[in-house]
């Protein structure tokens, strides 16, 4: 059934649709309706709300390309921003890692598209490497079996949600950013405001996200 003012007895000030197909079932009120660009938007169901919002700056032109103001669509990256004040890195006895290992570390949520799994087949080629996962998401299971399968997952850690990455940027070695279709966001920039190396999976919106020649 629709989602009418009435039944809304908390008077909210916004409403969201976290997904396209439920956006038509909200009637207008005394709220903002705001509905999310996920990975697959049915933007027809989307043209019920007022503004949309999404993590990834391509999807944001995408919208905009269907018509949508750019000022109705927003950008909201799923990390948060870091500190810029001095970062002391997380000690790594905290998560079992041998001080000499190589370390990789990425952060993001763990959902089906999140290119996780191609991360962990290439630490399985890798000698001597550990890989700290922060983040967590309905994906997380399936990923900890692929690890399991790859053989890898002694050497993987599941750090599980951090609002404050730096600490952890600063103990690795290296910062890798494996999503196929988000783009970078803040979240690569960040790992080049910590001074560490950080490369990301080859897709679509990488011609977006690369390094500055001056840095």
């Amino acid at each position: 059934s629709d989602v009418c003012s009435s039944d809304l007895k908390f008077g909210p000030e916004v409403v969201i649709s976290w997904t396209s197909d439920v956006a038509a079932y909200v009637e207008k009120g005394n709220f903002v309706h705001m509905g999310r660009v996920g990975s697959d938007p049915d933007y027809a169901a989307l043209s019920a709300c007022e503004h949309l919002f999404t993590p990834s700056g391509a999807r944001a032109e995408t919208a905009q390309g269907k018509g949508w103001a750019n000022h109705r669509v927003h950008v909201l990256p799923h990390l948060p921003r870091l500190d810029e004040a001095a970062t002391t890195p997380v000690s790594r006895k905290t998560f079992y890692t041998p001080p000499t290992a190589k370390l990789i570390f990425t952060a993001m949520r763990l959902v089906n598209n999140c290119g996780l799994e191609t991360l962990l087949d290439a630490v399985a080629r890798l000698s001597g490497y550990y890989l700290w996962i922060a983040g967590d998401g309905a994906g997380r299971e399936a990923l900890e079996h692929h690890a399991h399968e790859r053989g890898v997952k002694p050497c993987v850690r599941f750090l599980g949600w951090h609002d404050e990455l730096a600490p952890f940027i600063k103990a690795a070695d290296v910062f890798v950013y494996p999503a196929r279709q988000e783009d970078v966001g803040d979240a690569i920039l960040e790992a080049w405001e910590q001074d560490r190396k950080s490369t990301r999976l080859n897709s679509s919106h990488s011609q977006q996200s690369r390094m500055p020649s001056s840095a």
